[in-house]
C-alpha cells in the first residue's frame, strides 16, 4: 500500500456553498430564518457524522447544539449567523476545523507579524505594498495597535479567539489575527526600528483575489505519494478525496 504525504492539509473546512447545497437550496443573497436553521444543522450533523475525533476532543457535541440553537434563532443578521457558526466550531478547540462564510474576503495589510524573543515583530513584508513604501521593515518591533499598547490588542484576542487544540495552536491564530478587521478599514501601527527610533503609520486591509483552488499529487522516487492543497474548497475537496483513495489502493 502506498505512503502518502501531504502538504498544507488544512484539515474539515465547512464552506457556506457546500452547506447550502446539502439542504438541496438554491444560493440566496441573504439567509431566512428557516435557511439559517437548516444550514446550522447541517453544519452541526457534518461534524458529528464526519469529525476525525468520535470524542469531539472531549467536548458534549449535542449539548453545544442545544446551546448554540437558540442563539442561531435569535440572529437578526447573517453576519450574526455566520460569527455564530464559527463561535460553535471554535468549541472543538480545532485548528484546522473551521466555516468559510460568503463575506469571508481575502485581504492583505502588506505585512505578517509573528512572535520573536517573546517580541511582536514584522516578519514579512511585500514588496511595492503600502506598508513597504511607509518604511515598514521585517525585524521592526510592533509598539502599539490603533495607539493603544499592543498587550491590549494581544489580550482583546486571547478573550476573542479562546483556545485551540494547543499553545502553540493558540499562537498561531492570535499573531495570524492580530492586523484582521474590516475590509478596506485602516488602522495604525507604531513601530520601532532597530536603533531604537520609533513612528507610526497608517495602513489598510485591502481586499485581494483568492488563488485558485489546486492540487498537486505525484509518486516520489522513495515510494512516498505527495498531495500539496492550497484549500479544501470546491472543486480541490472532492479531487483530494478521490487522489487519496486512489494513493490507498496503490501498492
Amino acid at each position: 500500500m502506498g505512503r502518502i504525504i501531504l502538504v498544507t492539509v488544512l484539515g474539515l473546512l465547512l464552506t457556506w456553498s457546500a452547506a447550502i447545497k446539502a439542504v438541496n437550496r438554491p444560493m440566496p443573497e441573504s439567509l431566512s430564518p428557516a435557511d439559517r436553521a437548516e444550514v446550522f444543522e447541517t453544519v452541526w450533523k457534518t461534524i458529528n457524522n464526519e469529525y476525525y475525533n468520535p470524542s469531539f476532543n472531549g467536548v458534549d457535541w449535542a449539548a453545544v447544539r442545544e446551546h448554540y440553537r437558540p442563539q442561531i434563532e435569535a440572529a437578526r443578521t447573517d453576519d450574526a449567523f455566520y460569527a455564530l457558526i464559527k463561535q460553535m466550531l471554535r468549541e472543538l478547540h480545532d485548528l484546522h476545523t473551521g466555516f468559510a462564510a460568503p463575506n469571508d474576503q481575502p485581504l492583505s495589510t502588506g505585512l505578517s507579524v509573528n512572535e520573536v524573543e517573546g517580541k511582536l515583530v514584522v516578519v514579512r513584508v511585500e514588496p511595492d505594498s503600502e506598508a513597504a513604501r511607509s518604511g515598514v521593515k521585517v525585524g521592526m518591533i510592533v509598539r502599539t495597535f490603533d495607539g493603544k499598547p499592543v498587550e491590549d490588542r494581544l489580550a482583546q484576542l486571547r478573550a476573542a479567539v479562546g483556545h485551540s487544540s494547543s499553545a502553540q495552536a493558540d499562537r498561531f491564530v492570535i499573531y495570524n489575527s492580530f492586523l484582521t478587521g474590516p475590509a478596506n478599514a485602516q488602522f495604525k501601527l507604531g513601530l520601532e526600528r532597530e536603533d531604537g527610533t520609533q513612528f507610526e503609520t497608517t495602513l489598510k486591509r485591502s481586499v485581494v483575489s483568492r488563488p485558485s483552488p489546486s492540487l498537486i499529487s505525484q509518486r516520489l522516487p522513495s515510494g512516498f505519494y505527495y498531495m500539496k492543497i492550497n484549500t479544501l474548497r470546491s472543486p480541490v475537496d472532492e479531487q483530494f478525496k478521490s487522489t487519496a483513495g486512489t494513493f490507498m489502493t496503490l501498492e
